[in-house]
């Protein structure tokens, strides 16, 4: 509702009703940090894939970045018309998916795709 709502339009009531708290970008980054104490630490960039939950998880997250990008448009063309802290939840939300698609690929003991496991597979071969 918070995007639906413009900001220089809407009257008190209804900015009040639409309210995005802070906190919820807050949620996100704690949760985030909770995951990631169990994960081995990122030394190489990483690739979408993995298991096939990963590779959902990876899908969720391009389309949390696609969004991303589509509410920066916004803001740029209507300054004022998004609250900032929405565009930072679908920024950490999309990091949510990133973390979560390594948790599965974790504890499911499948590894993840890195840049330098495609570079050293052979023509031809997947």
């Amino acid at each position: 509702s918070s995007i639906a709502t413009p900001l220089p339009s809407s009257t008190e009531e209804q900015l009040q009703k639409a309210a995005f708290p802070e906190q919820h970008v807050t949620d996100l980054e704690r949760w985030i940090d909770e995951l990631d104490v169990s994960l081995p630490p990122l030394t190489q960039f990483l690739l979408p894939g993995g298991g096939t939950a990963a590779a959902h998880l990876h899908i969720c997250r391009s389309v949390c970045r696609r969004c991303e990008r589509s509410l920066v448009r916004l803001m740029l063309q209507y300054p004022d018309s998004v609250q900032p802290e929405v565009a930072s939840f679908i920024n950490r939300l999309s990091d949510v998916f990133f973390t979560l698609a390594r948790v599965v690929n974790h504890r499911s003991g499948v590894q993840d795709v890195t840049r330098s496991m495609v570079s050293a597979r052979q023509p031809g071969s997947l």
